[in-house]
């Protein structure tokens, strides 16, 4: 028992964890706070911008632009994790820390997916109300109503909520796998990467179709191979919670790589 709970100790140490999470909190907590009071300022303008030319918004036009923000802003801060890679010396320094390198992994996942999950509706939510004070007050007609919260994750259809979740964690972990493993430009690098992967296999799979003279049978191919909506759906869910997690694995074993 005691070699196995000193192996373990080795990969994560919770009193470990928090002071290394005190650690990077306290001399990144201006960095921080200007990111919080940035996005605030930068999407309280939008909304304004947007509110003030049009007058009528329902749930549905709140979730549209609710998601889209979110998985805009979400690319633009995970794209920017494990920023001390970009500089030799910020590496070596964080390299050289006392903790684990799971340790700092997760308190990158923590920093950077988790937090923004918790604070990106608080922060949709409080500048949406602030934007349309500002623009009921500054344009003239009926005013503008601020929509529940509930309607925020109204979705076109219910059977597009999962199939949008499961890609949209997908993305997210893709992006912060590809910070972990490149040093120079990360996001942009990621972001070319998969364009390039998606427009291969959709190349290579409309070239075989044309061979075997289905190019306009498309539907029929995908009624040959998924019997059902649901089977389809399972599918998708397979390959994507795969890749999901083969992401976040690899990013794990590139950031030892470096330490090591």
């Amino acid at each position: 028992m005691a070699p196995n709970s000193k192996s373990m100790n080795q990969i994560f140490s919770f009193s470990r964890f928090v002071k290394l999470a005190t650690y990077y909190f306290s001399i990144q907590k201006r960095r921080f706070l200007l990111i919080i009071g940035g996005a605030f300022v930068a999407l309280f303008l939008f909304l304004l911008g947007v509110l003030v030319r049009k007058n009528n918004w329902d749930g549905i036009d709140w979730a549209a632009m609710f998601y889209l923000i979110g998985f805009m802003g979400a690319t633009l801060y995970i794209g920017t994790a494990f920023s001390y890679l970009r500089k030799k010396e910020t590496t070596v320094n964080m390299l050289m820390v006392p903790a684990s390198v799971f340790e700092k992994y997760l308190l990158e996942f923590f920093n950077r997916i988790v937090m923004f999950v918790l604070l990106y509706p608080v922060l949709f939510i409080l500048t949406r109300r602030f934007a349309v004070a500002v623009a009921n007050f500054l344009k003239e007609g009926p005013a503008m109503a601020v929509s529940s919260l509930s309607e925020l994750f109204k979705m076109p259809s219910d059977d597009m909520v999962l199939p949008f979740i499961f890609v949209v964690i997908l993305g997210v972990l893709v992006v912060f796998a590809g910070t972990a493993a490149i040093r120079k430009y990360p996001l942009i690098k990621t972001l070319i990467f998969v364009g390039v992967v998606f427009i291969a296999c959709v190349g290579y799979f409309y070239l075989i179709l044309e061979k075997m003279n289905l190019a306009q049978g498309i539907a029929y191919v995908f009624e040959s191979i998924f019997h059902d909506q649901d089977t389809f759906f399972a599918s998708l869910y397979v390959i994507i919670g795969s890749s999901s997690l083969l992401s976040l694995v690899y990013g794990f074993f590139k950031l030892k790589e470096k330490e090591v």
